[in-house]
């Protein structure tokens, strides 16, 4: 019946143009290239700019709640910077990272609940089904109740990611990332670097490896 309407099948998948005419860039960001001889800190900003990028390509569509990934997607892009800081932070200025330190916590807290019942609702389907007392039925007003909160915490997030603070946030991050990624001068390079981190990294499993005997359980 549908070849005899005249249809073609296509072999690709029109997501992205879905995507595109819901106003929804979907193309994210390569990753930054990490050469050795790069000096560690601007290397460090142009991995931080990456994670903003990532963020800014997923706002508009977590926003507009177009898919339960794009939120997702913007957490990893947060938890990933909030990794970065605390790890390689002290490449970084110390007044900087004293100030974006609260406000990726802040992103976090932000996403949170919202993310949570993301998949609550995802599975709740399945997890219904599987009740070995009652009927799946019987969880409907939980359900209810779970679209309910979750309305409510995507206003709350919303809000969040519209808000000024959040866009004085952005361009504040993103202005010194990219003076720190240009930036010019005589600085440890990420070879020295990751040297130095691979190397405490392999005495302390060498100390704790150390402490492993025959009578340990």
């Amino acid at each position: 019946i549908v070849q005899g309407a005249g249809l073609v099948r296509a072999d690709r998948s029109d997501y992205a143009a879905a995507l595109a005419a819901a106003g929804v860039d979907p193309v994210g960001t390569d990753p930054p290239v990490l050469r050795p001889e790069l000096p560690a800190d601007a290397a460090v900003a142009s991995v931080l700019l990456s994670f903003l990028d990532e963020m800014d390509a997923v706002r508009d569509g977590t926003i507009d709640d177009v898919d339960i990934e794009f939120l997702h997607d913007f957490r990893v892009a947060v938890r990933r910077s909030r990794s970065v800081v605390r790890l390689l932070g002290y490449l970084l200025p110390a007044d900087l990272v004293a100030w974006v330190t609260p406000e990726l916590k802040r992103l976090g807290d932000l996403t949170a609940s919202s993310r949570d019942l993301d998949v609550h609702l995802e599975e709740f389907p399945s997890l219904a089904a599987g009740v070995s007392s009652g009927q799946p039925e019987d969880l409907a007003p939980m359900a209810v109740h779970l679209r309910r909160l979750r309305a409510s915490e995507r206003r709350r997030l919303v809000r969040g990611l519209r808000s000024p603070r959040y866009e004085r946030w952005r361009d504040r991050w993103r202005t010194a990332l990219a003076e720190l990624a240009g930036r010019d001068g005589d600085r440890p390079t990420v070879q020295e670097i990751s040297r130095e981190r691979l190397a405490g990294a392999y005495r302390r499993v060498l100390l704790r490896g150390a402490r492993i005997t025959p009578a340990s359980p």
